[in-house]
């Protein structure tokens, strides 16, 4: 708050001098996109408090309420985070921003119905993978194009030349849209199931297939009683792997814990967590089972965010040594 009413009077008297710009009309949508967020977050933390205080009754924001009010903020702030590396185009090259655009968000759509033909996508969804498939692909194009394509001088020449266009600001930019495209591939495509299953059962669910290859209890030293289960796991392109959730029970805190095997890769993480161990009725596991596409990607974009980051400060530091 206090950044942007220190900013606001210094922003009114340079429009007076000169016409704004887009970049930087971007940059100050940013920044208020950016202060909506961290005001709607901070006054849903709050309202347990505060509306105690108040109306003597605690109001509290559930996960589905942060969500409602915070994705049109998060989706303006992917779109104008996408735009960015246009805005150069823009202001100097009408005609380059236009195809640009069009190429742009050509090749975003077909992504699209190439994921809604293998994948039931509502259009909510559909919109939200769109404004992050065409964030990576506006600011993948000034990577390849000006540091791999172009000769070093003229990767230095244009990195002078926009205030977006460093290859630390690309690569920190790239991240924020692998992270998107990771909590997209979360909340759009995850898949849950609940079954139950005895040693030895094969059942498909979703695009694998699992069985349960043995099973044992046994008690540790402190007492700690263990349930392991052993699953192997198929899937038609990557193969089959193993892996073991179990059950933990500390008796002197009476804790069961249930604590989940997880396969993680590019395409998907599979997570398998034991609900009961063999049901005194049936004699069967219950399995608790989550496919989760793009997970990683989550954890790519924050590596990519972090040597984006890192590269701008070391860049930073030593430009102002030769100045």
């Amino acid at each position: 708050v206090f950044y942007i009413i220190k900013r606001s009077s210094l922003l009114k008297s340079n429009a007076a001098k000169s016409k704004v710009v887009l970049s930087d009309l971007l940059i100050r949508i940013f920044n208020y996109l950016i202060l909506a967020l961290v005001l709607l977050f901070f006054i849903g933390q709050t309202f347990p408090l505060t509306s105690e205080l108040i109306a003597g009754s605690q109001i509290t924001w559930s996960a589905e309420q942060y969500e409602l009010n915070s994705s049109p903020l998060l989706f303006l702030l992917l779109i104008v985070t996408a735009f960015c590396p246009l805005s150069s185009l823009y202001e100097t090259r009408r005609q380059e921003f236009w195809r640009d655009l069009k190429f742009t968000g050509g090749a975003s759509l077909f992504i699209i119905l190439l994921l809604a033909t293998s994948r039931k996508i509502s259009y909510s969804d559909a919109i939200g993978f769109f404004a992050v498939i065409f964030l990576i692909i506006n600011w993948l194009d000034p990577l390849f194009t000006q540091y791999f394509y172009q000769p070093a001088e003229a990767a230095n020449t244009f990195q002078n030349k926009g205030r977006f266009m460093g290859f630390g600001t690309i690569l920190v930019h790239i991240g924020l849209g692998l992270i998107g495209l990771g909590i997209m591939g979360q909340e759009a495509l995850s898949e849950t199931y609940e079954i139950k299953m005895t040693d030895g059962e094969h059942v498909n669910v979703g695009e694998i297939q699992l069985s349960i290859q043995e099973s044992r209890q046994f008690i540790s030293s402190e007492g700690t009683t263990f349930s392991e289960a052993k699953f192997l796991i198929y899937e038609e392109r990557d193969g089959d792997f193993d892996l073991m959730p179990d059950l933990e029970y500390y008796p002197k805190m009476e804790i069961l814990y249930a604590r989940p095997a997880i396969s993680s890769n590019l395409k998907r993480d599979v997570q398998i967590i034991l609900n009961n161990w063999k049901d005194s009725e049936d004699g069967k596991f219950g399995v608790h089972i989550t496919l989760t596409p793009l997970m990683i990607w989550i954890w790519l974009g924050g590596i990519t965010m972090y040597l984006g980051g890192t590269f701008t400060l070391i860049q930073q530091s030593i430009f102002r040594k030769k100045k």
